[in-house]
């Protein structure tokens, strides 16, 4: 389902090479023993578009072919909520990004190539978008003991698509970010935990996606589930925490 990473082949191009240093090269390139070679500094041109994915992230939707891709995710060059926000109000608009480009070498990447941006102009008729909202210093509401979450998790296209909704006592608390959390790693298995101070006490899922519990963490195995056709995996777990101790009220 994901693309596999494929070995990028060297494109000399005459034009670039009298714009950087002897050796320079205009793609990275794999090396025998060591890690890949990142290519020279190199402008691009194309649109910037905003993936609403497992994992979300934003790619160049490429004016023409670069390296033999039609698109390359894109990350700032200092991994800052600015830097990031700077790429996230341009999605949509037609940009030109300068930076590195690098072969993605796990599955924490989207595309088989990337650049760390490090300059990024929007055309003139660019309209702006709203930043994505932060919502990492949201906490759940106090009054809040015990919830449930529910994700249901559309592996059957690259990327795939993951819907979350939390609820309380029968009402629905948004948003959801403050309560839930997931991440999928490099090598695809999936983690799903509550909010710090709650303990997970009950879970279910798609039984394909083998879940289990392990430090306080439900993880589920997608890719196997996709294997035996199990492309819409459900989950669904009750998040709870316990009140405080008399000796530990009394403490404070």
């Amino acid at each position: 389902m994901f693309l596999a990473m494929r070995t990028v082949l060297f494109v000399a191009v005459l034009y670039l090479i009298s714009f950087h240093p002897a050796g320079a090269q205009s793609c990275p390139s794999e090396t025998p023993n060591g890690p890949p070679k990142d290519s020279a500094v190199r402008s691009l041109s194309g649109k910037l578009v905003y993936h609403d994915e497992i994992r979300q992230w934003l790619g160049l939707k490429l004016d023409a072919p670069v390296c033999g891709q039609s698109e390359i995710q894109l990350f700032p060059s200092q991994m800052e909520e600015s830097r990031e926000a700077m790429l996230d109000v341009l999605r949509g608009c037609h940009v030109t990004t300068q930076g590195v480009i690098g072969i993605a070498m796990t599955g924490y990447y989207s595309t088989d190539l990337y650049q760390t941006v490090d300059k990024i102009e929007a055309s003139p008729d660019c309209v702006q978008q709203p930043a994505f909202p932060d919502y990492s210093k949201l906490k759940p509401n106090p009054s809040i003991r015990s919830y449930r979450v529910t994700m249901q998790m559309d592996y059957s296209a690259r990327g795939g698509h993951i819907d979350i909704k939390v609820n309380s006592g029968g009402r629905p608390l948004i948003p959801w970010q403050p309560y839930a959390n997931y991440i999928l790693t490099g090598g695809y298995v999936f983690y799903a935990y509550c909010a710090d101070s709650f303990d997970v006490t009950s879970y279910r899922a798609t039984p394909e996606a083998h879940p289990s519990l392990t430090e306080n963490m439900i993880d589920l195995d997608p890719e196997t589930a996709a294997e035996k056709h199990s492309r819409k995996i459900t989950l669904s777990y009750t998040c709870r925490r316990e009140p405080k101790s008399t000796d530990e009220s009394s403490s404070k």
